[in-house]
């Protein structure tokens, strides 16, 4: 995704925050102030989304914030599909030279194989650590946890939440009071090697399963660990 169509999203972003928040009710201002709060020229044309890419994300803040008791009857692989997939378009080249967000997903997830083999929980977290930078680039490990929030387990939910903090705590830059309530918890080690993973995941050219193939092999895992 290059410097241009970066800027469209998170004006696109933004504004939809504002007009969920009932902060503005009309587009073309919210645009020009989620623009001046990013600090973007808004009289750049090519920098500007239009009505349709930001009611795009309009639709997901919606569905991720208000619908999560909805989707108990969906199947929560294809739930994760969705959110796996806009991470093909997202590329962070400075700390991650492999490529896309996806790719390193994948990197990650066949890591955690070799070294959790059928631990369903933590082959999804490993997949899906940072389906949050679709749609909250700044804060993905709140936003990624939160749109999952009642599809995966209290495991899961709590390495994708605080993968962003044990970052910080292996470069020790995160406070006193974050890094306790880290350590106390009862996932604390497996959150420690998912870090570790994710630093590994970054290798260009890696041998990489596809999207689907990952989700049908944990679906399967899961599966067979319930009819035991």
């Amino acid at each position: 995704m290059n410097k241009t169509n970066n800027n469209r999203r998170a004006i696109a972003l933004e504004a939809a925050k504002m007009l969920h928040a009932q902060q503005e009710i009309d587009y073309y201002i919210a645009k020009k102030r989620a623009a001046q709060s990013l600090g973007i020229s808004f009289f750049h044309k090519e920098n500007v989304p239009s009505n349709k890419e930001v009611r795009h994300e309009l639709q997901r803040l919606i569905y991720f914030y208000e619908s999560p008791n909805l989707r108990e009857s969906v199947d929560k692989y294809n739930e994760f599909k969705m959110l796996l997939l806009p991470l093909e378009d997202i590329k962070h080249n400075s700390s991650h030279p492999e490529g896309d967000m996806l790719y390193h997903s994948l990197q990650v997830f066949e890591l955690a194989k070799e070294w959790h083999g059928y631990d369903v929980e933590f082959l999804q977290a490993a997949l899906l650590h940072d389906i949050g930078k679709a749609f909250d680039p700044q804060h993905h490990a709140a936003a990624g946890a939160h749109a999952i929030e009642g599809l995966v387990s209290k495991r899961v939910f709590f390495l994708i939440r605080y993968h962003s903090e044990a970052q910080l705590l292996a470069k020790g830059k995160l406070g006193h009071k974050a890094k306790v309530i880290l350590k106390q918890s009862e996932y604390f080690s497996d959150l420690t090697e998912l870090d570790e993973l994710n630093k590994a995941g970054r290798i260009p050219g890696a041998e990489v399963c596809s999207l689907d193939e990952a989700l049908l092999f944990i679906k399967n895992t899961e599966q067979e660990i319930d009819d035991w």
